[in-house]
């Protein structure tokens, strides 16, 4: 004969008095395993107990305690996923996309002279150049390229100058007489937006009477970087 429930005084039965693997799901109260009754982790409910697309954002907490970067796998955040008209420049590694733009300062294809027979820094005609602010803004590097034909015996070099500044942005390497390249390149810094420049020889030594230095092509190049 079985004992009823009415016979058994209430909280008599202790832990020890149940027996192992004997309590099954259908004897517990829907909403009775709350927090406290749930072991810590390593112990506690593992990801096999959880049923899948269960934990919905209500069930996440807020940041700085929400999901870190360390719990999201590689790759996982697509394009989909990234807010239209969000992602700032700031958020790409440095010089991840560049770009280079060529401005042509002297395209003429005939040769632009100036004296070598003085000591004086005369400016190659119809080189002015002017820079906007826009073209700066991701500046990573300057550079002049220049097709030139230095003078036979005058020593000097050829500069980018900041007449506005009067200041030398960049400059060649020096010439002892009879130098002539079609690509030779030099780096140019500092430079300043809407500041006119232009190309002037730098002659230091004077060469023989009616010398003179050409230049023929000659571009500012810059490199830009989004970053």
């Amino acid at each position: 004969m079985a004992i009823r429930e009415s016979h058994i005084l209430k909280d008599a039965v202790k832990v020890a008095e149940i027996a192992a693997n004997s309590v099954g799901t259908e004897e517990l109260i829907d909403g009775a395993a709350t927090t406290p009754k749930i072991a810590d982790a390593p112990n506690g409910a593992t990801t096999t107990k959880i049923n899948d697309g269960a934990v919905t954002t209500p069930k996440l907490a807020d940041a700085p305690n929400g999901v870190d970067t360390g719990k999201i796998n590689d790759l996982q955040v697509t394009n989909p996923k990234v807010a239209d008209a969000t992602l700032a420049y700031g958020k790409l590694a440095a010089n991840e996309i560049q770009l280079i733009i060529d401005v042509p300062i002297l395209s003429s294809g005939s040769v632009i002279e100036v004296a070598a027979d003085a000591v004086a820094t005369p400016t190659f005609a119809h080189t002015t150049v002017q820079v906007p602010a826009e073209a700066l803004k991701h500046l990573k590097s300057a550079s002049v390229i220049i097709d030139h034909a230095w003078a036979a015996t005058a020593d000097g070099t050829i500069q980018l100058y900041d007449s506005t500044a009067a200041a030398v942005r960049g400059e060649t390497a020096a010439f002892a007489g009879g130098e002539a390249s079609e690509w030779l390149s030099f780096s140019v810094s500092g430079l300043v937006a809407g500041n006119t420049m232009v190309i002037r020889a730098n002659v230091t030594a004077a060469g023989a009477a009616g010398e003179k230095s050409g230049l023929y092509r000659a571009i500012l190049r810059l490199v830009l970087g989004v970053s």
